[in-house]
């Protein structure tokens, strides 16, 4: 009986992830558009966050902070691709939390990117942001009618 449940919440699963990759990938275009337009990037950066460049003239000194910060951005989204193969992993052998996972993972992004679209540096960035909004609220009402339909 285990095993046909599981099989039967696979495609469900499988859909999920689709969206996990969507999400992550529009989340690397951010990243790439950030760095090959670094300079309009840095300087937008500085004006939406005066409080992090308060006393600091020097708009090199500015771009290199801000460079350091895409660096760490950089490595902190090579980590997206160990975190998507454990999330896959988890979602197929923990059957017990996988519907609290994916919910929980799907209301995270929603909270997540509509914060980021507020706060985005360029206008570029804030349109692919709302459609990671969009693509959250997908992918949280595919979960809650999957769920809906199982009850």
């Amino acid at each position: 009986m285990a095993h046909k449940l599981h099989k039967s919440r696979k495609p469900i699963i499988t859909i999920f992830l689709y969206f996990v990759v969507a999400l992550l990938s529009l989340s690397a275009v951010c990243l790439i558009y950030s760095i090959a337009n670094f300079q309009s990037y840095a300087d937008a950066f500085a004006a939406t966050h005066p409080d992090s460049f308060h006393n600091i003239d020097d708009k090199t000194i500015t771009h290199r902070i801000v460079f350091a910060a895409l660096v760490l951005r950089f490595l902190a989204a090579l980590g997206w691709v160990g975190s998507f193969l454990y999330l896959k992993r988890f979602l197929l052998h923990h059957e017990k939390y996988r519907t609290l996972v994916m919910m929980g993972y799907s209301i995270v992004s929603v909270g997540g990117f509509i914060y980021l679209s507020f706060h985005a540096e360029l206008h570029i960035i804030a349109i692919i942001r709302v459609i990671q909004v969009t693509v959250s609220l997908l992918m949280l009402s595919f979960l809650i009618i999957s769920v809906i339909k199982e009850t």
